[in-house]
């Protein structure tokens, strides 16, 4: 996960950050942001997979600094940090599509829980996601479908593409190949299964010959 703090507040800040830093979870980047301007710019270049955002930050505000910050990383998901448990701009942040809210001071278990939940909605949501791509891709390579035919917005017509042929030893006996192919197949799925994320898709294509 890359995770995006945006608070004013030094020790709120460090404060979730040690919190993250013992929560055992797999995350790869923490970056803080102390006003809504720089968050904004974090996120075009970082592209978060969660960011933690006070709602009251000097100039851009919060909600403000989402709005702008989610047409730059749609898949980012949004959580609001308040001091309290009812604050004037909930009916704003819901129609932004804020996933939720943290109450300062941030308790270890909601933060990690939190966590937790997005990580299994984010695997299935990507496993989803690869699936619809694998299908789309064995259409095209079939001839089932044509590229013309696609939406200009999709994402097999907006992506760059590295491929990749493996070869299984025509030597082997017939039943000695098929179970080595077998074994790679099942392999490789679980290869792609670990290493997807929102922004990359990773197929595995077995050929209309059945190589």
């Amino acid at each position: 996960m890359r995770i995006l703090i945006a608070d004013d507040e030094y020790l709120v800040r460090a404060s979730l950050i040690s919190m993250l830093g013992e929560v055992n979870l797999p995350i790869d980047l923490i970056e803080e942001a102390t006003t809504g301007e720089e968050m904004v710019e974090m996120i075009r270049q970082g592209l978060p997979d969660v960011a933690f955002v006070d709602i009251r930050m000097p100039g851009l505000s919060g909600l403000d600094a989402i709005k702008a910050g989610k047409p730059l990383s749609p898949q980012t998901k949004w959580f609001i940090l308040t001091g309290f448990p009812k604050f004037d701009y909930a009916q704003e942040a819901i129609r932004l599509g804020v996933s939720g809210y943290l109450l300062k001071p941030v308790s270890p278990d909601e933060l990690k829980k939190i966590l937790i939940d997005f990580m299994d909605e984010n695997k299935k949501q990507k496993a989803a996601q690869n699936k619809q791509f694998e299908r789309e891709l064995m259409a095209l390579l079939y001839g089932l479908t044509s590229l013309e035919f696609e939406d200009p917005e999709s994402f097999v017509r907006r992506a760059h593409f590295t491929g990749a042929i493996f070869y299984f030893d025509s030597f082997l006996s017939e039943k000695t190949r098929a179970e080595r192919q077998f074994a790679f197949c099942r392999s490789a799925q679980e290869i792609v299964s670990e290493n997807l994320d929102n922004y990359n898709r990773l197929a595995l294509i077995v050929l209309s010959n059945g190589e």
